[in-house]
């Protein structure tokens, strides 16, 4: 019995999370070390956006003429649905990353860097679209009313706290 396309893909995405898990957690507390408010993100924009070009994802920067909001994506088989994953990056005045942002940017930019790692392609019509942006002052909501996704498709937000493998949809 030949072995499932997405099974096989499953195991190589998580194999691709294991390697770059390292590079990830540094990712994330340079961002912690390096505070930016909504909109003036440039330094994690930057950041993320080479990380995820390094692993074969296609970026797009300024997205909904936000200078910091970009999209990367992983194309799969053909024309077909988004999977929008949300990443959020921005730090709160006087307190920095205590909200996490650091952390949810590193897990949805791992999340696609770990597809685009491992398979170049996703393995069914469709794509895998990182779309990021400041959560604060409506910069989330802009970038991802700007983006590919139409509303039949739901963008995900990967949230510390809320379970193992817990993605809640972000309206």
């Amino acid at each position: 019995m030949a072995a499932d396309p997405l099974d096989e893909a499953k195991t190589k995405v998580a194999d691709a999370v294991d390697r770059l898990a390292d590079e990830l957690e540094k990712l994330s507390l340079q961002i912690h070390a390096n505070p930016e408010l909504c909109f003036k993100e440039e330094k994690a924009s930057a950041w993320l956006t080479g990380f995820l070009e390094k692993q074969g994802a296609r970026i797009e920067r300024g997205v909904g003429g936000l200078p910091t909001a970009f999209r990367a994506t992983v194309e799969g088989t053909g024309p077909g649905p988004t999977v929008a994953i949300m990443a959020e990056y921005d730090a709160l005045p006087n307190i920095g990353h205590a909200c996490g942002h650091n952390v949810i940017a590193t897990a949805g930019t791992g999340a696609g860097a770990a597809i685009a790692a491992a398979l170049g392609k996703v393995p069914f019509a469709g794509r895998v679209q990182v779309a990021a942006a400041g959560r604060r002052s409506g910069g989330r909501a802009s970038a991802s009313s700007r983006s590919s996704a139409t509303s039949s498709e739901k963008p995900r937000t990967p949230r510390p706290g809320r379970g193992a493998g817990s993605m809640p949809s972000t309206p």
